[in-house]
């Protein structure tokens, strides 16, 4: 697939306590730079994305944000890349980037594969654990939503759904092609204990980024709706997922826009998913089918591994693999020392229809 996504997993240790997070990232091959998407286990959604690129074996990526009611420059830099390691910092500026204060230090080191520590049973929801594994998908898409357009679009393909964070996250890559092009996409599922709900995001292949403001809803009785407010060519519209259908080996979707408040609803993308392989064999992150990794830092080929704890920090970082990368030659050279352990292509806007 070419390698235009990895998802990392970081769990720490210390004397403040314990610490969880994920980092999504997503290379835009138009303006050669990644997004680094990244959310706590505490916070339970997506903060603000930092964008930069590669020159010379060191990483610099920047975004604005608040921290106590004053806006900020948020700057991280990965360097020091090895086949073996590499350092990663965050710095907070107040002047505008005058000058800059480092507040968080890591070095990541390849150890031994070792297995995640099971999540606690209250922070766990077993909703999305039907879309684990590896799916057979048919897709019927509306190319002109809100037009009053009949004309539908037809696409084959596949999805796979792999857990994060032991189920408490999930992370599906979406793959279809029909006559008329291709549609590449990823979605991120975050669960928040509290709410009890689910946050949707949706990610492409065509820009790198993550688009809009993700559906947030739950399951009722086996049927899951999620919603959203976000805008569709230049008007602000409501947005609907709706899961039925569920079973063991099938399962339903739809995608409605509304631009009358939600007094009406059109649906533009409808998907129908078969099982295409055994369930256990897939939803186990271990299995050896889905350990291949890909790394390519400072234009030279390594041996594929995954990350656990660091003997030096105590971190412990899993890199999911989203397919098995075995090549990226489709990564210009100046984005290759960042396409690390694990890969995926990516699709459409903050709605999938787009």
């Amino acid at each position: 697939m070419g390698g235009r996504a990895n998802l990392v997993e970081l769990e720490a240790d210390g004397p403040a306590g314990h610490f969880e997070g994920l980092s999504l990232r997503l290379y835009n091959p138009e303006a050669h730079q990644w997004s680094l998407n990244f959310a706590s286990s505490a916070a339970r959604s997506l903060g603000q994305p930092a964008m930069g690129e590669f020159k010379d074996g060191r990483g610099e990526f920047f975004d604005q944000e608040m921290l106590n009611g004053r806006a900020i420059l948020v700057r991280f830099v990965i360097s020091d890349i090895t086949p073996d390691s590499c350092r990663f910092e965050q710095a907070f500026s107040d002047d505008g980037g005058k000058t800059w204060e480092v507040n968080w230090i890591a070095t990541d080191t390849h150890v031994k594969d070792e297995s995640l520590p099971e999540a606690k049973a209250a922070d766990t929801n077993h909703d999305f654990d039907f879309e684990l594994g590896s799916w057979k998908i048919h897709l019927k898409r509306l190319l002109k939503p809100l037009t009053g357009s009949q004309n539908w679009v037809e696409f084959e393909g596949t999805s796979v759904t792999r857990k994060v964070w032991n189920g408490r996250a999930q992370i599906e890559q979406f793959d279809v092609a029909s006559p008329t092009g291709k549609v590449e996409g990823l979605t991120l599922r975050l669960y928040n204990p509290e709410s009890h709900q689910w946050s949707l995001y949706w990610a492409n292949a065509k820009n790198g980024a993550l688009g809009g403001p993700p559906n947030v809803g739950e399951f009722n009785n086996g049927r899951g709706q999620f919603n959203c407010q976000d805008t569709f060519n230049g008007r602000t519209i409501f947005i609907r997922y709706d899961w039925s259908g569920i079973t063991p080996t099938t399962a339903h979707f739809e995608q409605s826009f509304s631009d009358d408040g939600g007094k009406t609803w059109e649906v533009n993308w409808i998907t129908d998913q078969t099982r295409v392989q055994d369930f256990t064999e897939t939803r186990n992150l271990t299995s050896s089918r889905f350990t291949h990794l890909h790394c390519e830092l400072l234009h030279s080929k390594i041996a594929p591994k995954k990350s656990g704890p660091s003997a030096k920090s105590g971190m412990r970082k899993t890199y999911q693999p989203l397919v098995c990368s075995m090549c990226a030659s489709s990564i210009p050279l100046t984005a290759r020392p960042f396409i690390a352990l694990g890969t995926s292509e990516l699709t459409s806007s903050s709605t999938f229809g787009s």
